[in-house]
């Protein structure tokens, strides 16, 4: 048997690479010399051996003119890295989200959108219907005047699963001056809009369905295998606040409300003070109280679930890390990944405020239990950087080292 690591056989190093768990590990293991290097070339676009849990996200920050630059901001042992990934986007596209590892990417020449995975090095470009196959046609009337009606089209995107293992997926998306909801499945030629309800300013895939939150904190759940999906309110408007941004995201298994509280002032910009975590209980009980109304005679009466019995506020994220953005919101367990520290939401500037001319400058992480806010050093050396940052989770598969 050989004494030199570089030499070891294929056979050993498809065992290695069946217990890595975390992307930087294996982008480690692909960097150890030229031989490793050469077998994770050659195979980085076969499915992985087993499942992983969700990677910590890297912060898309804008690079040279062709170029984005990925900063790998969470690593195992907590070090902040930085693998610079070439992606084309020339000037006249644009990002509008992000969702399972893939952007979505719009065009100011033609109004056409699609997804791209920068991770992939093949089948990483899903091409999406035109915005104009949307029944808010009048987008067209709207674009020789600003193109900022354009950017701000698609408001946000959330995919059911990672088109990158299954075909069988769907893409839902808030879009229109309304943030309305429409969904597209792979095949279909134009955009499925759901009723008429608009005002919705975050979504999420949430045990097989699609859940909606409007700006005021209400909720809406959309079973998109039915027939024909419909919208169904779930729960009333959390609790008011002085806030403009509501996300929603599963953690453990639950639904959790994320609201972020701004201070306002004469600037233009929004500074984000704190945020407010709340949990939905999905059918709350109803209860019957008795009462008396004469002698010897009593009745019932039915007490509806009221909005506190929905909405429970939380004052920990039981270890969890949640990215908010405009990414599709989700959270990872920072036992997994020592280097997110546990209880923090970790923001970015997501304000309409770019469209404007306003740079980014609103980015940090919040404490949910200590109730602080902290800087991140690579968000804090980026800020004011155009354009905005956005959170995208790694796609392990085809995953590239530099």
């Amino acid at each position: 048997m050989t004494s030199n690591w570089s030499d070891l056989p294929n056979d050993l190093l498809d065992e290695l690479s069946k217990h890595f768990t975390i992307m930087n590990d294996l982008v480690r293991f692909g960097a150890v010399c030229v031989n490793w290097h050469s077998y994770f070339t050659l195979n980085r676009s076969r499915p992985l051996p087993c499942k992983r849990p969700r990677q910590p996200p890297v912060l898309m920050i804008s690079g040279q003119k062709l170029q984005s630059r990925y900063y790998h901001l969470y690593s195992s042992d907590g070090v902040v890295e930085t693998h610079n990934i070439p992606m084309t986007v020339p000037h006249h596209k644009f990002l509008y989200a992000s969702t399972h590892g893939w952007l979505v990417i719009g065009d100011f020449h033609d109004l056409s959108v699609h997804l791209l995975n920068p991770f992939l090095s093949v089948n990483n470009r899903i091409d999406l219907p035109l915005l104009t196959a949307m029944d808010n046609c009048y987008l067209v009337d709207f674009y020789p005047m600003k193109r900022s009606y354009v950017h701000a089209y698609i408001n946000k995107a959330a995919l059911s699963v990672n088109p990158t293992y299954t075909s069988n997926y769907v893409l839902m998306i808030i879009y229109g001056f309304g943030s309305q909801l429409a969904f597209f499945r792979p095949g279909d030629n134009a955009w499925t809009p759901i009723g008429k309800k608009g005002a919705f300013f975050d979504i999420v895939y949430f045990k097989d369905e699609f859940y909606a939150v409007t700006q005021d904190g209400e909720v809406f759940a959309c079973d998109i295998h039915h027939p024909h999906p419909k919208l169904r309110r779930v729960a009333p408007p959390s609790p008011k606040d002085r806030t403009t941004d509501i996300y929603l995201v599963e953690s453990l298994g639950e639904l959790l409300q994320v609201k972020r509280l701004f201070h306002f002032s004469a600037e233009p910009q929004l500074t984000t003070v704190r945020f407010k975590v709340f949990k939905l209980v999905l059918d709350p009980p109803i209860r019957h109280v008795k009462y008396k109304v004469g002698k010897g005679k009593y009745k019932q009466k039915l007490i509806k679930p009221t909005q506190n019995m929905y909405w429970v506020e939380m004052k920990t994220l039981h270890g969890q890390a949640v990215f908010v953005g405009e990414n599709s919101t989700f959270s990872l367990s920072s036992s997994h990944f020592p280097g997110c520290k546990a209880n923090c939401i970790y923001f970015t500037d997501d304000s309409q405020g770019h469209l404007f001319g306003d740079p980014p400058l609103d980015l940090g992480m919040f404490n949910v239990e200590e109730m602080t806010l902290e800087e991140h050093p690579v968000m804090n050396l980026s800020k004011g950087m155009f354009p905005r940052h956005i959170w995208v989770e790694p796609t392990l598969l085809g995953a590239t080292i530099n």
